[in-house]
């Protein structure tokens, strides 16, 4: 790794052009938001004014108005608010690469930055920014929407902006050490920092896996595994112009925890997804309660000694491996007991139990909602093509059909002890 101290010139022109730039389209937005703002008040006041005139369907048809520009308006300003933050740091890093003689130089910043049609500044989540956090210097390839693109990556910059000047570039073949990784990173109001500039090559196949939909992260405390999620959900909500921060839900062991990550996804550019404990989550749903016990009200009893001896070692065996053991093999003893007592029919389609029981034998290990899906992805083949099934209401009629009478989970688990 080498301090390069002699060669800010290039850098520092391209960050005071990409300002420029940014500056511009700052300048654009605010006045886009102002006049959207602007329309929604008039088109609000002569709702108010124009109420005694107007019919159900007018006031309908208004209302929808107001609201479908107000959505518009907090998606502007959604875009300015990220202008503004990349405006403080427009980049943190730069690679060069050459395409089999065709060169290129991109840099990489938290957010996509244009001028017309051409790409300024890249957004850290898009394919070609993945060479500078996992490739070394030489030839490499990188995933991108039209398949593997090779490359030859012969150079990588570390970039650090304060005040709109280059503070100082590390030019280096692998990626940044604990040391500056501290010092970049290092947060000083009590809450937790984004990470983008200093990922490392372990973190970002985690951050950009878009292969597995279940995944684990394991490591100590202090590892990074907290910012490496925020920064998946980032990379998630990048990829899937369908998702929202607003349908995204953070469990956080306790509500101090929630306040301490809540600013990573603001600096990211996105919106802050729902945050909640597993408790508060649980009490809104379950109703046969009349309470659900937070953990660190569970954990207090214990370290306080509320609780009786015969009440800690109960809660001791129910944390143990042979208590989990246990439910899991009666679980799958139940799972095994459900069969299709009758014929099954859908849609003017009959399916003898003899079949529908062999289908759900095909794999006696699998859990029973996975039975459930693997049954219906048969069944399914059954039908036309011309047929129009719905595969949800298919599977919930198998699910009917063969777990009769309905699952109540209290009576199973009772059952159990």
């Amino acid at each position: 790794m080498e301090m390069v101290e002699n060669n800010y010139k290039e850098d520092q022109e391209y960050l005071d052009k990409s300002l420029e730039i940014i500056d511009k389209e700052i300048e654009s937005q605010s006045k886009t938001c102002e006049k959207d703002i602007e329309y929604i008040r008039e088109l609000s006041k002569y709702q108010w004014e124009s109420r005694s005139e107007m019919d159900t369907v007018e006031m309908a048809n208004n209302r929808y108005d107001v609201n479908h520009h107000a959505k518009m308006t907090n998606d502007e300003l959604a875009r300015l608010r990220k202008l503004l933050k990349t405006r403080e740091n427009p980049f943190f890093g730069k690679i060069k690469i050459d395409f089999d003689g065709d060169k290129d130089v991109c840099y990489i910043g938290f957010t996509t930055i244009f001028n017309d049609n051409e790409v300024v500044i890249n957004d850290w989540r898009s394919p070609i920014a993945s060479l500078f956090y996992n490739s070394r210097l030489g030839n490499t390839s990188y995933k991108a929407p039209a398949g593997m693109i090779s490359c030859n990556l012969e150079q990588r910059k570390q970039i650090k902006i304060k005040n709109d000047k280059i503070e100082r570039i590390i030019d280096s073949d692998i990626h940044l050490d604990d040391e500056l990784q501290e010092v970049l990173s290092k947060s000083s109001d009590g809450r937790m920092k984004n990470i983008v500039s200093t990922i490392q090559e372990e973190q970002n196949d985690v951050i950009r896996n878009l292969k597995d939909k279940k995944i684990i992260v394991q490591g100590c405390a202090g590892s990074g595994k907290t910012s490496v999620a925020l920064h998946r959900l980032a990379y998630l909500l990048y990829n899937d112009n369908k998702s929202t921060s607003e349908n995204m839900l953070i469990f956080s062991p306790s509500d101090a925890f929630s306040s301490y990550i809540s600013n990573v996804l603001p600096e990211l550019g996105e919106n802050n997804a729902v945050q909640t404990t597993f408790s508060d989550f649980a009490n809104a749903f379950i109703n046969k309660f009349e309470r659900i016990e937070k953990y660190t009200e569970f954990v207090s009893k214990y370290y306080d000694g509320i609780n009786s001896d015969e009440k800690n070692k109960l809660n001791k065996f129910k944390f143990s491996k042979e208590y989990k053991e246990a439910l899991d093999k009666y679980i799958k003893r139940i799972s095994k007991s459900y069969r299709f007592k009758n014929d099954f029919s859908f849609k003017n389609l009959t399916i003898p139990q003899g079949y529908m029981n062999r289908l759900l034998a095909l794999d006696e290990n699998l859990p029973l909602q996975d039975k459930i899906d693997l049954v219906t992805d048969d069944v399914l083949k059954l039908y036309n093509k011309k047929d129009s099934i719905n595969i949800t209401t298919l599977r919930n009629k198998i699910a009917k059909e063969l777990i009769k009478p309905a699952f109540d989970p209290r009576i199973a688990y009772n059952k159990f002890l």
